[in-house]
């Protein structure tokens, strides 16, 4: 089996951020440029006092996903300013990998990787995603606690909440049916 060498870079983002401004600069700070999040691979996190209730344990991850960052952002805002609006002054860490193998990207590959790997330690996908994603090829992604990273609660940090959605929340249906699946 392949190896592919697991790097994250991380970068904040709150509600108000412009890509130009505020975004770009962060990139360019760790070294990585608009081109080269086409493929790449990242992970939503929630920053603050709280996680997410999920079957198995607490998490802060939010979302997994892969492809053109830049766009794949623009479309996350809705549902990332309805949580701020939730949780008000607490931004996001968004952790952006760029694996590749002999200078050919495995974005999908990883993405799906992290998915299945969330779904055993957590019992079911991140609230935001809608779908289990399966790798075309099964890769070694090292090392492996870098692998994991963006899925877990920081060493020496302690949420003060775990939330679920309610069955008011639009959320709910979705969320339960993930959960109820274990």
């Amino acid at each position: 089996m392949r190896s592919v060498r697991v790097k994250w870079n991380w970068i904040s983002w709150e509600n108000s951020y412009c890509w130009r401004d505020d975004i770009i600069p962060q990139l360019e700070e760790k070294g990585l440029t608009e081109r080269d999040l086409a493929t790449c691979v990242y992970v939503i996190v929630a920053d603050g006092l709280f996680a997410i209730d999920y079957p198995k344990k607490a998490s802060p991850t939010l979302y997994i996903g892969s492809g053109n960052f830049k766009n794949r952002l623009a479309q996350h805002e809705s549902w990332l300013g309805e949580i701020t609006a939730l949780v008000h002054d607490y931004s996001f860490s968004i952790a952006i990998c760029t694996p590749k193998v002999k200078g050919i990207s495995v974005h999908r590959d990883m993405e799906a990787a992290l998915i299945h790997k969330f779904i055993e330690m957590y019992g079911c996908i991140p609230i935001r995603n809608q779908r289990i994603e399966n790798p075309l090829t099964e890769y070694n992604y090292l090392p492996e606690n870098v692998f994991r990273k963006p899925l877990m609660i920081g060493r020496g940090f302690r949420y003060h909440w775990a939330i679920k959605p309610l069955k008011a929340n639009r959320y709910y249906k979705s969320y339960c049916s993930r959960t109820n699946s274990k």
